[in-house]
C-alpha cells in the first residue's frame, strides 16, 4: 500500500490507526480536521509518535484523538518522519482507544484556528464581580499581546493548556479572536485552506469580569514590572554582558522547575576558545577537543541551549552525559561508561530504553546527551540526540521569578552508584 487516504466520518481515527499497526506498516499518517493538522508515525506495526503543531508523545496523541473526529486523512508508506516519542511499555495504542472511548469534552468543540490571533476586549462599564482564574490562564492572558497567535501561545504554554485557557477566556468574555490574513500554511498541511472564523460567542456571565480584567489591568502590568524590576536589579551587579533571562515553559523539567517560572542564565558558564588566539593565552579546561575557559559542562548541570530539532527554539534541560563517555538506558535507569546512576532530581521515572539496539553509545566529541528531570514527559536526547557545543546558551544560575522562590540555581550532580552493567 503505497497511500491512503479518505475521511474519518464513517469511522474513528483508532479503527485506522489499528488497521495500519494491524498490517504492520511503516510510515506517516496525516490528519486535519477545520485548521488543525497533526500526525502520526507508525513503525513495523507500532504506534511510534504524534504530533501537533509544537506539541508532541501523548499530549498531541491525546489532542488528535479528541479534535480530529470526522477530519480527513492521508498515508503515506515509507520510513517514519516523526523520532519516536511514545513510550512502547506505556500501550500508545491503548491510549488512543481510551481516549478516544471517552465522552468528548465541550471546550474542544470551541477552539480557535491556529492562526487566529486574540486579544482582550477593552472595557466598557465598571463591574465589581469576581471570578477565579487558573494560573495558566493568567499566564495566557499575559502573553495576548493582540500579535501573538494561537499557535504561539500554544508553542508557549503547551497546546491543551493553551487552547483549554483561551476558550475559557472567550466563554468568559475577556479575549476575542481574528483571523490571521497572510499566514503561511503549516508543513503538515495537506493543501487545505486557512479561513477565517466568525461569529465570535461571548458568555454573558463574563460580560462583567471582561471589564473588571481590563480595567484591572494595571494589576497585570504591576505583575509584569515587578518581574522587571526584580530582573533589573540581577542586571545592576555588573554581568549584564554574560547574562540573559529565560523563561521555562513546560512540564519537562518538574519538580525542579515549574512552567512560568524565570531564570538568569550564565552564558559565560560554557565559553570556549578552541581555534582562536584565546587558546593560547587563557588557561583553560579540555573536554574531548573543546577548549573551556570556565571549566565547561559538567554532569548534573541545568543548561539552556537551541534545540536541534528547533533551532529558533530555546529548552532548559540537564545535563547527563559527556564527550566520550558511553551512555545507555535501560528500563529508564541511566548508565555511563557501564556505572548505573544515582539522580536524586528524579521524581517522575520513566521506563524506556536507549539506543533502541540495547548497546551502550558514545556522546561524540563536541557533543552532549541531555535528558529532563521529568523522564516520561521531556522531548530530549533520548529521542533526538546529542547536543552539539556551539548550540549551548548557558548555564542556569539564578531563579527570579516568582519572587518567593528567588534564588541560585544549586547544582546537582549525579552519584555513580556502582559499576555494575545496564544488563544486570
Amino acid at each position: 500500500m503505497a497511500e491512503l487516504s479518505g475521511s474519518l466520518l464513517s469511522f474513528e481515527l483508532t479503527a485506522l490507526v489499528r488497521f495500519l499497526c494491524g498490517l504492520g506498516k511503516s510510515g506517516d499518517l496525516l490528519v486535519s480536521h477545520g485548521h488543525w493538522i497533526g500526525q502520526l508515525s507508525v513503525e513495523s506495526g507500532r504506534l511510534s509518535a504524534a504530533a501537533v503543531e509544537d506539541e508532541q508523545g501523548p499530549a498531541a496523541l491525546e489532542f488528535m484523538s479528541a479534535i480530529m473526529r470526522g477530519g480527513d486523512f492521508e498515508f503515506s508508506e515509507g520510513p517514519p518522519s516523526l523520532s519516536p516519542n511514545l513510550d512502547a511499555g506505556a500501550d500508545p495504542l491503548g491510549l488512543l482507544e481510551r481516549v478516544a472511548a471517552a465522552a468528548p469534552q465541550a471546550w474542544l468543540s470551541l477552539v480557535p484556528a491556529p492562526t487566529d490571533i486574540p486579544g482582550v476586549v477593552p472595557a466598557r462599564t465598571p463591574d465589581d464581580s469576581e471570578l477565579a482564574l487558573g494560573r495558566t490562564a493568567i499566564y495566557v492572558l499575559l502573553d495576548v499581546d493582540g500579535a501573538r497567535t494561537v499557535r504561539d501561545l500554544a508553542g508557549r504554554h503547551g497546546l491543551l493548556r493553551a487552547l483549554r485557557s483561551l476558550v475559557r477566556l472567550r466563554e468568559l468574555g475577556l479575549v476575542s479572536f481574528e483571523p490571521h490574513v497572510g499566514q503561511v500554511h503549516s508543513p503538515l498541511s495537506l493543501g487545505q485552506g486557512e479561513e477565517g472564523r466568525g461569529g465570535e460567542g461571548r458568555s454573558p456571565s463574563g460580560a462583567g469580569w471582561r471589564d473588571r480584567f481590563t480595567r484591572g489591568r494595571p494589576f497585570a502590568i504591576g505583575v509584569e514590572l515587578a518581574q522587571a524590576a526584580v530582573f533589573t536589579g540581577v542586571l545592576l551587579l555588573g554581568i549584564r554582558s554574560v547574562v540573559q533571562n529565560f523563561r521555562v515553559e513546560g512540564t519537562s523539567m518538574q519538580p525542579t522547575f515549574q512552567g512560568g517560572q524565570a531564570l538568569v542564565v550564565n552564558r559565560a558558564a560554557y565559553l570556549h576558545v578552541e581555534r582562536t588566539p584565546l587558546a593560547q593565552i587563557l588557561p583553560t579546561t579540555f573536554q574531548g577537543s573543546t577548549q573551556y575557559v570556565f571549566g565547561g559542562p559538567q554532569r548534573g548541570d541545568v543548561v539552556i541551549f537551541r534545540a536541534p530539532p528547533q533551532p529558533d527554539t530555546d529548552y532548559i534541560k540537564r545535563i547527563i552525559g559527556l564527550p566520550g563517555e558511553t551512555i545507555q538506558i535501560t528500563q529508564g535507569r541511566v548508565f555511563i561508561d557501564g556505572d548505573e546512576l544515582v539522580e536524586p532530581y528524579v521524581d517522575y521515572p520513566a521506563s524506556y530504553n536507549f539506543p533502541g539496539d540495547g548497546q551502550p553509545t558514545v556522546v561524540p566529541d563536541g557533543n552532549y546527551f541531555v535528558l529532563g528531570d521529568n523522564r516520561p514527559e521531556s522531548f530530549d536526547s533520548h529521542q533526538w540526540g546529542f547536543v552539539p557545543v556551539d548550540n549551548l546558551i548557558g548555564r542556569a544560575w539564578l531563579r527570579y521569578w516568582p519572587p518567593n522562590e528567588l534564588g541560585t540555581v544549586e547544582p546537582s550532580p549525579p552519584a555513580q552508584a556502582s559499576s555494575a552493567t545496564a544488563s544486570r
